[in-house]
């Protein structure tokens, strides 16, 4: 299965994993930044990567940790946006001898509300992503950018790019059902707390104070939960990667 990889820079490697609706170009502006060798994937079934894994963090996990080893790379930086971030937790968890630093901002590391779970795991919403799955839906910009807004804080505004890279990565086909098979996956995640707090890495998370998906009072959690360092960053929502790619590049130790 094709694995898209967009492989840049020189120096350490760096390996940068997205969160759902997004794709590697949500590192743009990080990796235009240089001072180092940045890899990022496109997940499965995003822009031209085919389903090169199931939709689960722990299986993309094991599936990428694969594809880096077959590249030759065996110690890396690594940093998961939202969803990626539970991918990036569990790397980490499976692989803590690859991992030099490990950096994790905007994820839903441990869990789920019960009614979320409940929502989710209904019979109900299966059906529903069934649906949607095989219909084309349309994307209107204003719509889009509405969603954005709502998305990122007021430390800067929606750019135009970001506004039609969000349409660009929903043309994919596999988009639709990728989206509602992780959504799943996040709903039945376990953070795999013990190795985590046990693995030698230097351990960062990173989240936006005005994150309205995922409060940072689940930063703070999750950084206690693994035995983190963590930082709050004023203005900032949960695109954090596009939001705020110098406090990324800071917490991944590249200054």
């Amino acid at each position: 299965m094709r694995i898209f990889r967009r492989d840049e820079g020189q120096g350490e490697p760096v390996v940068l994993v997205h969160g759902l609706g997004a794709s590697h170009h949500a590192f743009d502006e990080l990796i235009s930044l240089g001072g180092a060798r940045y890899l990022a994937v496109d997940l499965p079934g995003v822009g031209t990567s085919e389903a090169w894994a199931q939709s689960a963090p722990r299986e993309i996990a094991s599936a990428l940790s694969a594809h880096l080893t077959g590249l030759g790379i065996s110690r890396y930086r690594l940093f998961g946006h939202s969803f990626g971030g539970l991918i990036a937790l569990s790397m980490a968890a499976q692989q803590p001898s690859s991992v030099v630093r490990l950096v994790v901002a905007n994820a839903p590391g441990l869990g789920l509300s019960a009614d979320t779970k409940a929502f989710l795991q209904h019979p109900m919403f299966a059906r529903t992503a069934s649906w949607l799955g095989g219909a084309s839906l349309p994307m209107p910009k204003p719509l889009v950018r509405a969603y954005l807004a709502w998305l990122w804080g007021d430390a800067r505004p929606v750019t135009e790019r970001a506004v039609e890279q969000s349409i660009e990565n929903a043309k994919s086909p596999r988009f639709m059902p990728s989206m509602f098979d992780s959504l799943r996956a996040i709903a039945d995640y376990q953070l795999p707390v013990a190795a985590l707090r046990e693995a030698p890495f230097e351990k960062h998370v990173l989240w936006g104070e005005r994150d309205r998906l995922v409060s940072a009072i689940e930063g703070e959690r999750l950084a206690i939960a693994i035995g983190a360092k963590l930082r709050v960053l004023p203005r900032v929502g949960h695109c954090l990667p596009e939001e705020a790619p110098h406090e990324v590049r800071q917490a991944l130790g590249l200054e």
